[in-house]
């Protein structure tokens, strides 16, 4: 289980969701990880990676390092989450906005999590009003 989050500045929310696809398989392949499940809730980010992006696309070269990046010796598979469904998504994205720190790697379950996660893995729905 790894975790990132960090300050990207101000930006395009579509650059921040792509480099944070291409700093999280970068730092998962240089540990060595071989199967990866990669979730997201940007289904935007998700089909640009996984279709034929135009050249001319202003972040083609970003887009491309990522499948580039994808295509080596390990399985990797892209899935859609929705952002209210994984609190462990929102747990990540709340301590990145009151970050300062460009990035910031978690090779550790934070204790907050503890609970969050195990309802994850036996599939436990939170409904929320």
């Amino acid at each position: 289980m790894l975790g990132l989050f960090g300050f990207y500045g101000i930006t395009f929310d579509l650059a921040v969701e792509l480099y944070v696809v291409l700093y999280d398989l970068s730092v998962t392949y240089d540990d060595e990880h071989i199967n990866i499940i990669f979730e997201s809730d940007s289904r935007v980010t998700l089909d640009l990676i996984m279709s034929n992006v135009q050249p001319h696309h202003p972040f083609a070269s970003l887009i491309s390092q990522i499948v580039q990046l994808h295509s080596r010796d390990w399985i990797v598979n892209f899935h859609y989450t929705l952002y209210q469904g994984n609190e462990c998504t929102n747990w990540l994205a709340k301590h990145d906005a009151s970050s300062s720190d460009a990035l910031i790697v978690l090779n550790f379950l934070p204790p907050q999590l503890h609970h969050s996660l195990f309802d994850y893995v036996l599939g436990v729905t939170h409904i929320r009003l």
